[in-house]
Formats: C-alpha cells, structure tokens, sequence
C-alpha cells in the first residue's frame, strides 16, 4: 500500500526530535531531505582552532549530520570566542521546534562555551526539541556546559546528547563527567568517564566502547542501574558506588548490581537497611568502604558468586572487626583486609575458598587471629601503616607457640616490631614457608630504633652492636628488596648518556670491568672493556675500521659520578667502592646500619634482590654449612633517562645498564659464596619493543659483539644443572 506524501510528511516531521532519526530520513530521499531541512535547525560553534565542518572533528562514520545542513535556511555558525548578538540567536531558535547543536570543542574546561550554550538554552522556545553533537579532542566534558537545559528541562524537550571523544586520548583520559539529562546519551570513542549521574530511571545510556566509570551516582532508589548499563557492553571497572538503598527503607528485595569486572561499593552504614545486593555479574574484584565514622561494620546478604579478589577499605589506623553474615563468595581466593579482623565463622560459611591474604598487621591481636586462620594459606602479604609501634609485648614465650600456615610470604619490614615478629614468629616457627620476600625499609627501621626507649637487647633481639641481628633459616625461595626508591642507572648515566652521543667526544675514560663471568662474576683478570652499542652502529657507519670502531666506543664515567658517601660501618679498605668507579646507588648519606641478615646451615635454592638492596643491607655467612648459592636473580626496572629521545641513544643507555649489572663484583658483597647461575630480570616499559624474537636477538647478538657469555632468554631457568647467566625482558 501506498501512504499518500502528506501522511508521510506527517509520519516524518514527528520523528525528528531525534538526530539519528532525522539523519536517517534524509537518505531515504532528496524529497525527505528537504522536509527536514525545513523542519531542524542546526547550530554549529566552534571552540578553538578547529571548525565543525571538518571531517575530522565528527566523523561522517559516527554521525553525518552533514546532511541536515542547507546554508541559506537551516544554519547558524557561532564562535565561543566572538560576541554573538542575542538576537541572532534568539531569531534563529524561534524559527525551529527541533534544534541540533554541534559543537566542536578543543579546550578543556571553556567559559566561553559554557556562556554560548547558556544563551542557546535561555531562548529556545517552550517545546522545543533539543538534540547536541558534543566533540572534544581532549576528551573534557564539563557539567556545566548543560547546566541551564538542566534548569529549563520541564520546558525543553532534551532529546540526544552524542559525545565523540579522540580515541588517540581515551586510555589514559577520564575528564569527562556525564549527567544523563537527555533521554539518550552516547558516548563514541572514549574509553573512561570521570563521572556519570543518572537523573531520571527512564533515561538511556549507549557506549559501547566504555570501560571505566570512576564514580557513578544516582538519587533514585528505584532505579535498575543493572538495565540502565545494559548497553555498556564493555564496562569493566565502576570505581566509586554507594550502597544501593531499599526503597521506603525495607530490607526486603534483591537489588542487581550492573556487570563489570571490577567494582567499589562506598558508604556503608549501620543502622540502615539494605536489600539483598546480587553482584553475580561481578567477574573478579569486590571493594568496600564503610563510613568513615563505622568501627565495626556488619555486612550482610551479599551475593558475589564469581568474584575472585575481596578488599575491605577500613581506617588503617584502627583495628576493626568485620562481620559477613548470609553471604555468598564460592570463588573468592584472595582477601585484602587492611587492619580488619574478620570473622573464620563467617568467611567458612560463606563457601570462601580462601588462598591469599593481605593485611596491615600493627597489634598483637591481629597476629593471635592469624594463628587461628583455618586455612592453609599459599600467599600472605604483611604490610603496616603505622611504623611508630614501639610499646609491644617482647616476652618470646608468648610467640613460641604461634603457627601461621602459608607458603609464600611477603613481609614489609620497617619498624622494630615488624623485625620482632619477623623473627620469633615466622621465621622460628613457620616451618611451612618456601618463598619469603622482604621488604626492607631501612631508613624507617633505623628511626624505629632510634625512638625505641629501650634498646635492642632488652627487646629480646639477637644483636651484633646496634645493629638487629635476623637469622635467616633455609628457604627454598628468599626475596630482599628495598622500598625506598633508589636511582635507576638509566638517570645516573644519562649525562654520560648526552657526553657519547658525538662519536667524535674527546673526554673519554676507558672503562674495565670484567666480561668473562662465566664462572665467578668478576674474578678474571683478563678483562675486556664495555662497548656502546649506538656508538659501536655509528662509526661503523661512517667506515671506520673494527679495531678503531671498539676504541672510540668504549664507555667512560666522569668521576663526579663516583659514589663517595657511604655508611661508616659498612666501609673497608676491601669495600667495592674503594675506587671511583661504581655508581649503582642514591647518594645519600646513611648514618648507620640498622640490620644484619644472618645465614645458617645453607643458601637459599633461589636469591632474588635488586642492586639497591644488596648495597643497602650487610650479611653474615659464618654459620653456613654450604657456601654454594645455586640461582642468584638480579631484578632491575629500566626507565628512560629525562631528555634522552633518541633511539640509538637510548639503546646505548640500556646496554650500559645490563653492563653495569653483569660486571657488579658480587663476590665482595658476598664474600666466599659460590654463585653457580646469574639470572637477570629486565623490566623496562612497553614500548621499548623488546619483547618479540627480532628484538631478542638483536640484543643476544650486541651481547656477544661485547664479549659477555650471556644468554637472552623469553623465560628464566631456575633448574638448569649447567653453570649459566640469563637475561630476560619483563614489561613493566
């Protein structure tokens, strides 16, 4: 059947308070096109440097609103930047019941904008259908910006907001904050939102593209945020939620929480009550926040089938009870649990499969609860905020009988208790321990002993002098990093870095450190000198002959470099340093030692350290039986230099680097361990791009070009039978 054309008309005019639709009727054909040209007005305004018009600001793509625009009848082009006269503006809008606004915008935060669109909306006319094109390529988006059609919104028809972001921005960008005032919302191209309010439950949200959310708010009890997200078919993470309330606060009910992968629930209250909340959609990781101002929070009804990590965000400061009473987590493995005590009870019965555990341990009664912990751990993390506990029970009777059961613990050690408790409890009595990680904080211990009233052996510490002496038993797997950031070599060599961009430099040192450590690391005398990769490329290039090639690319060191502050005690006529030629470490000055790790019976199968760590703490080895250290791993994080951009350069620099820890003489930092296998790990960002098999080789083959017996690897090999030195890559 064929509808006669004023039907038509009339079927089609009645659609057009929507863009798309309004796009869409006028492909259908040129007669349509003109009808909507007749009935849509379209407001263009530029903010910045770059017009709407262009292809490249809203993508024909995305939305071709292109096709609405007759340049003597429907358009009106404003600049944010110029005076345009309100009666420009007001004569246009009286014309059109339906408006389409596209803005262009190349600023964050524009009062300028703001101001033109407060004009726009104080003189539409009562009815008038109101769709905006919002793009910005900074990906900012102010709630301002719409504030007065928010204000005339029961007199404005606010059909579709789109929101086109730069997707060169949208991983790392989260400025825009989204109020759903229109009907319907869309967002292309952006990846985060700083923030998205829901105003009215009727209203729709469509981003495909969308991940991230960090605070989602809403007033409305009633409201299904499970349905209103259901088109944000990539939402991964909601940062920041507040508890979902009972309407006419009833506990009864199931209130559905919107899938994502991660998820923060805030503001958490006693006294108020709250439906069953089903966070079944949730896939991995669960947060909650009570009040600031809650001691003891008691959660109940809680059904999260599938997620596997639960973090509790309490005061650190305060050891708080908690409670889960009639809830669900099957598949929950790990729990954060700050300075909570949580109840086994309750955790057994809600079927938690519990593996993992990191709390912030400052009391003894936290350390009497995880003795009572019924299940048998295979990573515990132990962490503390508060490093001034000076006050604390040192009577050793009291812990000879506490067993925490985990395999792999991780141990923050920075005050005097935590060394207390590191020593009576887990390493005398957890038998169970196969990999321990410590990590030391050494300026935080030395002021710990410092404020202590006491001193170290009426604490009950084994002590050499002022020093905390910790015996370390055999343990498959021991890790001994240092929390204070120390310099990368990267950043101490970068003026050294600038000094051998010119192959034609003349104020080179020679450099001799040792290249043959197939067997001792440092003990040949037949050394050959570090060559600069990048300049090794350059004279090449330029025709210099293969003996000339290795002279001038020899790597020098300026002795203002030279680390020449050390600690008293740790100083010696022996000592590494004793020449100015090993800048590992951060200069600063510390005062005295404040810890010893002493090895009894036998070397761990696997050490794992970083350079800082191996200069920051002193050994003991008089009690070992076997001197032989099978598996030495050496971890170093690499980041690029400040104001090196070049890539020859920058690769030197690296080289320098992975040099710099081959030929460390760790036979005078451990003095008569036999090390059998040096592996290093790597880690440098991302796009340093050497991470796949041509990358690999390159650096294997710049390795033998210098003479190091080093094999480059994807994957370590910590049981080899055959003596080796590995080197492998992790991103950061």
């Amino acid at each position: 059947m064929k509808l006669p054309s004023e039907i038509l008309d009339i079927i089609a005019s009645h659609g057009l308070d929507s863009c798309k639709t309004s796009i869409a009727w006028s492909y259908v054909s040129s007669y349509f096109r003109d009808l909507v040209k007749k009935t849509v007005g379209v407001m263009l305004v530029q903010d910045g440097g770059h017009s709407p018009l262009e292809d490249e600001c809203v993508r024909p793509d995305i939305l071709d609103f292109r096709v609405l625009l007759h340049k003597n009848r429907n358009m009106l082009y404003l600049n944010s930047d110029e005076n345009a006269t309100i009666r420009s503006i007001e004569c246009f809008l009286q014309n059109f019941k339906n408006i389409v606004i596209v803005i262009q915008s190349d600023r964050s935060f524009s009062d300028p904008l703001a101001s033109t669109l407060n004009e726009i909306a104080r003189h539409c006319t009562s009815g008038t259908n109101v769709c905006i094109i919002y793009s910005t390529t900074t990906n900012f988006l102010s709630k301002l910006y719409f504030r007065e059609f928010g204000i005339r919104e029961d007199k404005l028809v606010l059909s579709e907001l789109h929101i086109i972001g730069s997707s060169a921005l949208s991983n790392n960008a989260d400025l825009c904050d989204v109020d759903t005032l229109f009907e319907t919302t869309y967002i292309y191209e952006i990846d985060n939102l700083f923030s998205l309010s829901v105003k009215h439950q009727h209203h729709s949200l469509i981003a495909p593209q969308l991940t991230t959310i960090k605070q989602l708010n809403y007033n409305d009890s009633m409201l299904n945020i499970n349905a209103f997200l259901n088109d944000c078919t990539n939402l991964e993470m909601i940062d920041s939620m507040r508890f979902p309330l009972s309407p006419n606060n009833e506990s009864a009910g199931q209130y559905i929480l919107p899938s994502c992968k991660v998820l923060h629930l805030n503001n958490f209250n006693s006294g108020v009550k709250y439906p069953t909340i089903n966070g079944n959609n949730v896939s991995l990781y669960l947060k909650i926040s009570p009040a600031i101002r809650l001691s003891d929070p008691e959660f109940s009804n809680l059904i999260f089938e599938n997620i596997k990590k639960l973090e509790i965000d309490t005061n650190p400061s305060i050891c708080h009870h908690v409670r889960f009473m009639n809830c669900k987590f099957p598949k929950l493995k790990k729990i954060s649990c700050n300075s909570s005590i949580i109840s086994w009870d309750d955790l057994k019965q809600s079927q938690a499969p519990l593996t993992s555990l990191k709390i912030n341990l400052n009391s003894f009664e936290q350390l009497q609860w995880l003795t009572n912990c019924p299940y048998d751990l295979k990573n515990l993390d132990i962490t503390t905020l508060n490093k001034k506990i000076l006050d604390f029970n040192n009577n050793t009777n009291l812990y000879q009988d506490m067993k925490i059961v985990a395999k792999n613990v991780k141990f923050q050690l920075d005050s005097i208790w935590k060394a207390f408790i590191l020593q009576n409890v887990f390493l005398t009595n957890c038998n169970s321990i196969e990999q321990l990680t410590i990590c030391l904080d050494e300026h935080e211990l030395y002021e710990s002993i410092n404020d202590c009233p006491k001193n170290l052996k009426e604490l009950g510490f084994t002590n050499d002098g002022d020093c905390i002496l910790i015996d370390i038993p055999y343990i498959t797997h021991l890790t001994l990093f240092e929390t204070v950031a120390q310099k990368s070599l990267s950043q101490n060599y970068s003026t050294q870095a600038a000094a051998t961009k010119s192959p034609n430099s003349t104020n080179n040192r020679k450099f001799s450190y040792g290249s043959d450590i197939s067997n001792d690391y440092g003990f040949s005398s037949d050394l050959a000198p570090v060559i600069s990769p990048s300049l090794f490329r350059w004279n090449n290039v330029i025709g210099v002959n293969n003996e000339s090639i290795r002279k001038n690319s020899i790597i020098s060191f300026d002795e203002r470099y030279s680390y020449s502050k050390r600690r008293t005690s740790s100083m010696s006529t022996t000592s590494m340093f004793s020449r100015s030629s090993f800048p590992y470490i951060n200069d600063e000055v510390i005062l005295d030692d404040a810890i010893v790790f002493k090895f009894n019976d036998k070397m761990p199968d696997i050490f794992t350290t970083g350079l800082g760590a191996l200069e920051s703490a002193l050994f003991n080895f008089e009690d070992l039986r076997d001197k032989q250290l099978a598996n030495l791993h050496i971890i170093y994080q690499f980041s690029q230099p400040e104001g090196i951009y070049n890539e020859g350069d920058v690769t030197g620099i690296l080289f320098e680097s992975i040099s710099r820890i081959i030929n460390y003489p760790y036979h005078l930092k451990l003095p008569g361990i036999l090390i059998s296998n040096l592996h290093i790990t790597f880690k440098v960002p991302t796009e340093f791009e050497l991470f796949d098999s041509k990358a690999l080789e390159t650096v294997q083959s710049l390795l033998i070009q210098s003479k190091y017996n080093v094999k480059v690897v994807n994957e370590l090999d910590f049981h080899g039978n055959k003596s080796h030195t590995e080197l492998c890559f992790q991103r950061l």
